[in-house]
């Protein structure tokens, strides 16, 4: 059933879907879930399973339980904060997180009827590359709300000047021009690059410019609070909610 909401989500690849949870289920590339008031999982696909939870994850582990029950308090907080947002306000709004090195943009929209109990919350995932996926997206005119807590997944290792300077040369900056930006020397700038490279297993420049921007990386992201989110150990539950697989 169509919601009586309709939003149309544009999504990486220009194509738009239809805030419909039975399409939002069967895209490959799209995780869809519906959160209720207390930020409990009302609704799951695989998908949205396998990005929040590991490889491996399906929907029927989830259902019922918190994500407060689920993952550290810090990474709760960024995410139940922004769907009390779109609770309060009746608004949709993106939200921006890294989820073990990869960025994804998910929408945040006010549930209807047919979505689960009052006060819930549709949530659409999709990865997204790139520095800046708002202004690729088209989507500058919407609400945009950053999550304070990443999980860096395999560039957890870097410092928070390695950081910097792996995103900057994910938007294309050359070593010299890194240097100006940081205000530092050359030298210091190549030290740097040399020593995420070490981190990382990769001396080339362009392969360490394309893992930046696969995770989406920015300066800010380089002062932000870090944390390893380990999938929760859950025991396969039963459920009567009725969706579908991806």
């Amino acid at each position: 059933m169509m919601s009586s909401i309709a939003v149309g989500v544009p999504l990486h690849n220009g194509m738009s879907l239809e805030r419909n949870p039975k399409t939002s289920l069967m895209h490959p590339g799209v995780g869809y879930a519906v959160f209720d008031a207390q930020g409990s999982i009302v609704r799951l696909n695989d998908r949205a399973a396998r990005i929040l939870f590991g490889e491996g994850a399906t929907h029927e582990q989830f259902i019922g339980l918190a994500l407060a029950d689920l993952f550290p308090d810090d990474w709760v907080r960024d995410r139940t904060d922004a769907i009390r947002r779109v609770q309060t306000s009746g608004k949709p709004l993106l939200f921006r997180s890294i989820c073990s090195g990869v960025q994804y943009i998910t929408w945040l929209i006010p549930g209807a009827a047919e979505d689960g109990p009052d006060g819930s919350v549709v949530a659409i995932m999709q990865q997204v590359a790139g520095s800046d996926p708002i202004r690729d997206l088209g989507l500058q005119d919407v609400p945009l709300v950053e999550g304070e807590v990443v999980d860096l997944g395999p560039l957890h290792t870097l410092t928070p000047r390695e950081v910097e300077v792996l995103a900057l040369l994910g938007e294309g900056m050359s070593m010299k021009e890194i240097s100006q930006e940081l205000g530092c020397s050359l030298k210091t700038a190549e030290k740097h690059r040399g020593a995420l490279g070490a981190k990382l297993g990769l001396d080339d420049r362009v392969k360490l410019a394309r893992m930046a921007t696969f995770a989406g990386l920015t300066r800010r992201d380089a002062r932000r609070r870090r944390v390893v989110v380990t999938p929760p150990e859950i025991v396969v539950k039963r459920s009567t909610v009725n969706v579908g697989n991806n």
